[in-house]
């Protein structure tokens, strides 16, 4: 079960200072890269970012959710805190949205990752993978 939150990433608090930015205002890119070496917590912080955007609780998701009108590039409206987030830039891991995606069942949490093999095998090597990963 996956249960990192941006802010209790390990060595990364510039990282996390600028994830949990991002969510805070609820105006997301449409891709983010994580690089550098084996081992500095890529798949981590890219994870714990996702669950950060998939809470229903956040500032970003209320946000996000509000039928304000506004334009793609408009500034970002403020909206009240919700309640139960004490941050609202991360994920609270009691929702629906964070008990799926803690588990890797979100349906907005799709994993994309290259598989060497036959045809036949993909499927077999992708549930492998995933429930490696879980």
């Amino acid at each position: 079960m996956l249960t990192v939150n941006l802010s209790s990433l390990l060595g990364q608090p510039d990282v996390s200072a600028f994830l949990r930015g991002i969510v805070g205002r609820g105006r997301y890119a449409n891709a983010y890269l994580f690089h550098g070496p084996a081992g500095v917590g890529k798949c981590t912080a890219a994870l714990a970012f996702a669950r950060a955007a998939l809470c229903e609780r956040v500032t970003g998701a209320l946000q996000a959710s509000a039928d304000t009108g506004a334009s793609l590039f408009d500034a970002a409206p403020e909206a009240a805190p919700a309640p139960e987030a004490p941050s609202g830039n991360d994920a609270c891991g009691e929702c629906h949205g964070c008990k799926m995606s803690q588990t890797l069942q979100h349906p907005d949490l799709p994993f994309v990752f290259p598989l060497s093999g036959e045809e036949r095998q993909l499927d077999e090597a992708y549930f492998e993978i995933l429930g490696q990963m879980r």
